[in-house]
């Protein structure tokens, strides 16, 4: 006799798959876990995508630790731009930094990985400003290592202005990349299977073109989850079904690909009209992902610190935007399944 499935599985025999596959589509949306057996024997499973998402996780980042802690990466995507990509990646990347890892007790590891060639967040945070950087490389970029995932990884670069954040620069060589991509779609997971190797670290941000391109699509199938930053404009809004659109093609390769949520930005909390579009969101959006507590409309802060190459905290401590920014990156851990932890 075979085995009895366990609680919450339903076994099928591999002659039986096709005929109840709709009745077994359906138990996976009820969190069923389904066994297809051959001759008794389990050969395989059908699992939802969360479970997907679960496994993906363990199965990856496992070996860096030996304790399951996993890596997350998170990607950003919205092809309009001045939206506040770069400003989130950021950010949010050095407010994480700055928060012990409940597992380790120690400080989160965190790695910025900049895509675009027009390598603003290279820039934001100073490593394009002596022009003898190694930035300045096509070796010190991904793009070798994307062509031939085999190859030795380029080294992170601190941040000259806060070295406790490593970067991976980018600069105009990525053009060719792109246009490398097009031409061989199956390089495209290569980015995420060389990501998966700086296993070292909590957390990998990555900062997007503001475009439809390759690049973008490589580094949503990187990516674990993707932050959608929007201007509180409903202008913005309208490229939407195309940015629903790219991550669908993303998921194609990378099921468990999620959107963790809008990230609302430039926020004036006076006007009807961001009212409006804060409103839309949290309505017609929610189905799609949580929407983000706003990030306010500053605009000269938020230059006068990328001139200075800091993260907001660093140049202004005191200032309640700081407030917010943490708010955000509390959020963005709940919504990833992380513990908070201040």
């Amino acid at each position: 006799m075979p085995p009895k499935p366990a609680p919450g599985t339903t076994q099928v025999t591999s002659a039986e798959l096709r005929s109840r596959f709709p009745e077994l589509l359906e138990q996976l949306g009820q969190g069923t876990r389904v066994v297809v057996t051959h001759y008794r024997r389990p050969i395989g499973a059908l699992v939802n995508l969360d479970d997907l998402q679960r496994l993906r996780r363990a199965d990856v980042t496992e070996a860096h630790t030996g304790q399951g802690r996993p890596m997350q990466i998170i990607g950003t995507h919205n092809q309009s731009g001045g939206v506040g990509k770069t400003t989130c990646v950021a950010e949010l990347g050095y407010d994480l930094s700055t928060r012990l890892n409940p597992r380790t007790g120690q400080r989160n590891r965190v790695l910025l990985v900049d895509t675009d060639p027009q390598a603003s967040l290279t820039k934001r945070f100073g490593l394009h400003d002596d022009p003898a950087s190694p930035a300045h490389l096509i070796t010190s970029t991904l793009f070798m290592s994307v062509m031939d995932p085999q190859l030795p990884l380029p080294a992170p670069l601190p941040s000259p202005t806060v070295p406790e954040l490593h970067l991976i620069p980018s600069n105009q060589h990525l053009i060719r990349l792109d246009a490398l991509l097009y031409s061989d779609d199956a390089l495209l997971p290569h980015l995420g299977q060389v990501l998966r190797r700086y296993d070292t670290y909590d957390y990998i941000l990555i900062d997007t073109p503001p475009s439809r391109g390759m690049i973008t699509r490589a580094a949503l199938i990187a990516s674990d989850h993707v932050i959608i930053p929007v201007n509180s404009s409903l202008k913005a809004m309208e490229n939407f079904d195309s940015v629903s659109e790219i991550i669908g093609q993303s998921q194609r390769h990378n099921p468990a690909l999620r959107v963790a949520m809008f990230l609302l930005t430039h926020f004036q909390k006076n006007t009807l009209h961001d009212q409006d579009v804060q409103r839309i969101l949290h309505t017609q959006y929610a189905g799609i992902a949580p929407t983000s507590s706003p990030l306010p409309h500053r605009k000269a802060l938020f230059n006068d610190a990328g001139l200075a190459r800091l993260p907001v905290a660093l140049y202004r401590p005191k200032d309640p935007v700081n407030a917010d920014l943490r708010r955000i990156t509390d959020e963005l851990l709940a919504y990833i399944g992380e513990p908070v932890v201040a």
